[in-house]
């Protein structure tokens, strides 16, 4: 169950990420990682921080808090 949230979660900021036109290099340079860590971070090949998502949704423009509710 709590792999499918992540899938979840993961894949609503994929999205988001999408819909604003954002690459994922675009994503790396303002989190000040590489583009193949966030590569790994979006494919759920690697674990985040609970800092580095907040940041993730800040680039996004999101509330971590609605992301983390998505069903």
């Amino acid at each position: 169950m709590y792999e499918k949230r992540i899938i979840r979660i993961l894949a609503l900021i994929k999205h988001r990420r999408l819909k604003l036109g954002y690459s994922q290099k675009y994503m790396a340079d303002k989190l000040g990682i590489s583009q193949n860590m966030y590569s790994k971070f979006e494919l759920n090949y690697s674990k985040i921080t609970v800092d580095r998502f907040v940041s993730v949704c800040k680039v996004l423009e999101i509330d971590p808090q609605e992301v983390l509710k998505a069903k």
